[in-house]
């Protein structure tokens, strides 16, 4: 269970509460800030993120979903301008909301960008993408079949576009992962880097398994 008992992480904690209010998460109408946001902070926790990285995984989504809110501003006078920074770090690209750029366009760009990121926003990233395709994208695929890929709406045409866009996006996701991390490593010697470096795994294990379903 994640700990609030910081008061940045708190800070972040009850403005991404605020900012994604009544937003469901894909294919769960479930909440999205606590079986999606609240899980990813949780993963950053565990694997030795610092309270920054843990407020940006809180609040990682909201310059892309809730772009009318002011979530910049808002991110950065509650919980600072580093934080802010890597929050902007794992934000795709386009102005946010329903007016986000095309789909192949912001996992293409998002891909090269993590040839440049922090290691905190890696964390964050790899922590994002893992919860997503263990928690939600496993369990739907393990239901439904191919049919879970049609969530992806934008990723394709049909259901076997989406899927094989979808599939291709984390296998490219995993490969941009491990290069970042070797380079960090030649140049940074901060303890997280073990940690980002089994959630990558995990998170390859997962892709693995949708590649073979």
């Amino acid at each position: 269970m994640l700990s609030i008992s910081n008061p940045l992480v708190e800070r972040a904690y009850n403005l991404a509460e605020y900012l994604h209010q009544g937003q469901i998460r894909k294919g769960t109408g479930l909440p999205y800030f606590s079986e999606h946001l609240v899980k990813v902070a949780e993963i950053v926790e565990n694997a030795g993120g610092s309270e920054k990285a843990i407020a940006a995984a809180l609040l990682h989504d909201t310059i892309e979903d809730q772009p009318s809110k002011n979530p910049r501003q808002l991110i950065e006078e509650q919980c600072g301008s580093e934080v802010l920074s890597i929050v902007l770090e794992c934000t795709e690209i386009g102005p946010g909301g329903e007016d986000k750029a095309p789909w192949l366009q912001r996992k293409q760009s998002y891909l090269s960008h993590l040839n440049v990121i922090s290691a905190s926003a890696l964390l964050v990233s790899v922590a994002d993408k893992l919860q997503s395709a263990r928690d939600d994208l496993a369990c739907h695929v393990e239901n439904r079949g191919d049919d879970a890929y049609n969530i992806f709406k934008k990723a394709g045409r049909d259901t076997m576009e989406r899927k094989a866009n979808t599939l291709w996006f984390h296998r490219s996701l995993v490969e941009a992962f491990r290069m970042r991390i070797d380079v960090l490593r030649m140049s940074n010697e901060d303890s997280v880097l073990d940690g980002i470096a089994k959630l990558i795994e995990e998170f390859n294990e997962v892709v693995s398994w949708l590649e073979q379903h």
